[in-house]
């Protein structure tokens, strides 16, 4: 496994697009984006929209080990994969290019017992220490967006309302059944979350857009990247 630390700062003044997995994204936004050659994170199940779309996501993350056990073997090699610190315990698959995160987000009698990023919390070393934004993009994606230099941050698919369902019937599918995170207005920790994370952001020279509308995320501005900030490194 890598150290974290050779990230650090590595894409300086560039842009990188997360993609959520959300139902507003799509293979024709996916192919669009392809063509920018931004640096990547996904999240989770991303894989299964594979075989629509040739793209593969520079970066894929993590939080919780049963996403490890049931989607990180569909990522290639090439992948840069940041899971939760323990996983090998979990899965016995043995994955390459991967960079393990300390994450906590446990309950007691149905209350968190971690700090929130919502309460004002964001972590500038995720080698160290992850809070709990109740989403991997927050947990993970965000904050290591942030340590590896890139200033603005583009997202894509991030609804924040299952309701509908996810960007792949496949998504659907192997979500589990007793799943409830953003939907029924069940997305009290997630969007304060983003509201801290987008003034933190705003306030040390970083940008937050989306690239897909989302009711639930208004305060942040909708604009398409272009390659005029940063390039791909390799």
């Amino acid at each position: 496994m890598g150290q974290l630390t050779e990230f650090k700062n590595k894409y300086e003044g560039s842009q990188c697009l997360i993609f959520g997995n959300g139902p507003s994204l799509t293979p024709e936004i996916l192919r669009k984006i392809k063509d920018l050659g931004i640096f990547s994170f996904a999240a989770n199940g991303f894989c299964l929209i594979f075989d629509q779309v040739d793209f593969i996501p520079d970066a894929v993350c993590m939080s919780n080990y049963d996403a490890i056990k049931r989607f990180a073997s569909e990522y290639p090699d090439k992948s840069i994969k940041f899971f939760k610190k323990g996983w090998h315990k979990h899965v016995h698959l043995p994955f390459k290019n991967v960079y393990e995160l300390p994450f906590k987000c446990e309950h007691d009698a149905g209350k968190h017992k971690n700090k929130f990023i919502k309460d004002g919390y964001f972590t500038l070393d995720p080698g160290k220490e992850n809070y709990c934004g109740d989403t991997v993009l927050l947990d993970f994606a965000i904050p290591l967006a942030f340590y590896m230099g890139f200033r603005e941050i583009y997202l894509a698919g991030v609804d924040c309302d299952y309701s509908k369902g996810y960007f792949s019937k496949k998504y659907d599918i192997a979500a589990k059944k007793d799943f409830k995170g953003m939907v029924n207005n069940d997305y009290s920790i997630a969007i304060p979350s983003y509201q801290y994370t987008h003034r933190f952001l705003s306030g040390h020279g970083c940008k937050l857009y989306k690239i897909t509308e989302s009711a639930r995320l208004d305060f942040i501005e909708t604009r398409f990247p272009t390659q005029t900030l940063g390039v791909k490194s390799t």
